[in-house]
């Protein structure tokens, strides 16, 4: 029964610890250069790899689209480059 509660405990931890810091995808899309990219602003706690999940690209595309970006900063507007999404 203490395993039990114990589990609960923690599943209920981490389900509320997803929901707090849950990032949303921007809708905001310019084209530059003929490339469409999300202009994502960089709120607390996200990180490349988070960012690359929530967009579908990878980290280094992300630092590649933005001038070989190495770090990030709450409130920096950083492009991340539109992925055409697939039907299932």
């Amino acid at each position: 029964m203490v395993h039990n509660c114990f589990f609960a405990f923690i599943l209920l931890l981490f389900i509320g610890n997803v929901s707090v810091f849950a990032q949303t995808k921007s809708t905001e899309i310019q084209t530059i250069n003929s490339v469409q990219y999300y202009i994502h602003t960089v709120q607390a706690k996200e990180t490349f790899y988070g960012l690359s999940k929530l967009y579908g690209v990878s980290i280094d595309d992300i630092q590649m689209s933005n001038d070989n970006l190495r770090s990030l900063s709450i409130g920096q507007q950083i492009k991340i480059h539109v992925v055409a999404e697939t039907a299932p």
